[in-house]
C-alpha cells in the first residue's frame, strides 16, 4: 500500500479543506475550475496557507495530463512544478495575479489545492539531488472480533521517496524520505527526511515523525522561520491489562531552528480498545 500516494490525494489536499466540503468534477473541468479559483484569490488570505477547492474524479492518467498541458498553454499561466509518480501526476501553476493551483490527477482520485498567496523562503543549505529510498514490510496482524472469533491480517507496505506536502507556501509540494529505524520499521513507526523542492533539487530540513501528517497540516500558516510547523500522528496497538490491546497515539510537533526541523512536542493516549488488531512488521526482502 502506497501511503503516501493516497496522502496526496486525499489527505494532502482534502485536509486542507474549508469547513463545507469541496465539490468532486470529472478531468474535464479542471480548466474552468481552476479559471474561477485563480480569478477569485484572496489577496488577504494567510500567507503560504492553502485549501482545496476540488476533488478530481478518477482518470486515465496518461491522457488526461497529456489534455491538461495542451489547455493549460492556451492560458495566461505559467507552469512551476510538473511531476509524475506512476499512478499520479501533479502539475503546479501559477495565474497572472501570483496565485499557484496544484493540480494532481490519478488512476484513483485527484485534488486541486490553491495557495492565494505564495511565498518565497531562502532554503538552507545546499540544493541536492533527492535520495531515492524505498521501505518494504509486511504487517501481520491478530486480534478478536466483535462476535469473539480471533481473526488475522496480512498486508504489505512500500513506502517510497515522494512528493507529498508543501512545507513552505509555495505552492509546489516538497519532498519526503523514509528514515527506518530498522528493516522491520512499521509503517506508524516511520520517519521522514524533509527537502524543500527548487527545481529538480531540494534543501534537507531535517527529520520528522514518526507516523503521519495530521490532516488540516496545510492549513497551518508559515511561521517567523519561513516554513510551516509540522505535526505527525502515530498509533499503534500493544497488549494491555489483561491481555486487552491497548490503541496508543503519539501526537508529535516541529518547528524549523536553525535550518532543521526540530521536536518542539510530544503527547501520547491510550484507549483500551478489545476489538484492535495487535501487529508486527517484518521486511520483506533479506
Amino acid at each position: 500500500m502506497d501511503m503516501w500516494r493516497a496522502l496526496l490525494v486525499i489527505g494532502l489536499l482534502a485536509g486542507a479543506a474549508h469547513a463545507d466540503d469541496p465539490p468532486s468534477i470529472k478531468p474535464g473541468a479542471i480548466i474552468e475550475t481552476v479559471t474561477a479559483a485563480l480569478a477569485h484569490a484572496d489577496p488577504k488570505a494567510p500567507r503560504g496557507t492553502g485549501h482545496v477547492i476540488a476533488y478530481v474524479e478518477k482518470a486515465d492518467v496518461a491522457t488526461a495530463t497529456r489534455a491538461l498541458r495542451t489547455a493549460i498553454a492556451q492560458q495566461p499561466w505559467k507552469i512551476v512544478d510538473d511531476f509524475a509518480t506512476g499512478a499520479l501526476a501533479v502539475i503546479t501553476i501559477e495565474g497572472p495575479s501570483g496565485a499557484r493551483a496544484t493540480i494532481s490527477v490519478g488512476n484513483e482520485r485527484g485534488a486541486i489545492g490553491l495557495t492565494d498567496q505564495p511565498v518565497s523562503t531562502r532554503a538552507p543549505g545546499p540544493c541536492v539531488a533527492i535520495p531515492q529510498v524505498d521501505h518494504d514490510v509486511r504487517v501481520d496482524s491478530i486480534g478478536v472480533s466483535q462476535d469473539g472469533q480471533m481473526f488475522t491480517g496480512q498486508n504489505r507496505w512500500k513506502l517510497s521517496t515522494t512528493r507529498t506536502f508543501d512545507v513552505d507556501g509555495d505552492g509546489i509540494v516538497d519532498a519526503f524520505v523514509p528514515v527506518p529505524a530498522t528493516r522491520n520499521t512499521c509503517p506508524e513507526e516511520l520517519a521522514w527526511r524533509v527537502y524543500a523542492m527548487r527545481g529538480a533539487c531540494g534543501h534537507d530540513l531535517g527529520v520528522v515523525g514518526p507516523g503521519w501528517l495530521v490532516p488540516d497540516a496545510m492549513t497551518v500558516a508559515i511561521d517567523a522561520s519561513g516554513f510551516r510547523p509540522l505535526v505527525l500522528e502515530s498509533r499503534h496497538a500493544t497488549y494491555g491489562k489483561d491481555r486487552i490491546p491497548d490503541m496508543v497515539t503519539t501526537t508529535t510537533s516541529f518547528g524549523i531552528k536553525k535550518g532543521r526541523y526540530a521536536q518542539l512536542s510530544t503527547a501520547q493516549t491510550h484507549g483500551r480498545c478489545h476489538h484492535c488488531a495487535v501487529w508486527r512488521c517484518k521486511a520483506t526482502t533479506p
